[in-house]
């Protein structure tokens, strides 16, 4: 990665992670997002759906659409004060890393730049359903903070991993 677009998204990182917003309340979160696409790059489409945004350059319908996402919603602390503990501002910066890195580059795919709201409460995957009935997708990739694992490594698996969970509560009496 050019230095000056790592220096651009931990900036940027910095800026999310103290602004943390919880589920469904993302609106300076998404500002924030545009506004960084505004100031740093002019390739990208950018698709405000008013409570979810994506970007993506022209699209051709002959090549095979490939979607990355990230979230960027808030968890509440102990304390009751909304944070990144889950790292999704570290998710949103490097998506957005990711485009800075392609903004120049022709791509044999359509890649889509997904920004999705409310991972934490499991709403998020369906608010931007609308996007998978306007495209024809090929494949989406997700990205989530794992810590415990080797750094500069890649670790995937061939089905789904990480889904979001409302959660639930057990009683014992």
């Amino acid at each position: 990665m050019k230095q000056e677009n790592l220096e651009k998204i931990i900036a940027f990182r910095h800026v999310l992670h103290e602004h943390p917003e919880l589920s469904n309340h993302e609106v300076n979160t998404r500002k924030l997002i545009k506004e960084f696409i505004a100031q740093n790059m002019s390739s990208y489409l950018v698709f405000d759906e008013g409570d979810w945004l994506y970007c993506m350059k022209p699209y051709q319908p002959t090549k095979e659409t490939i979607v990355l996402r990230a979230d960027h919603d808030a968890i509440m602390n102990s304390s009751n004060t909304p944070f990144h503990g889950c790292g999704h501002d570290g998710h949103t910066a490097i998506l957005l890393g990711v485009m800075l890195e392609e903004e120049d580059k022709e791509s044999e795919y359509n890649v889509i730049y997904l920004f999705q709201p409310a991972e934490e409460n499991g709403c998020g995957a369906a608010i931007c359903k609308p996007l998978f009935e306007t495209y024809h997708v090929d494949k989406i990739f997700g990205l989530h903070n794992m810590p415990n694992l080797r750094k500069n490594v890649i670790y995937y698996r061939p089905e789904t991993v990480m889904c979001a969970s409302v959660g639930y509560r057990i009683s014992l009496t």
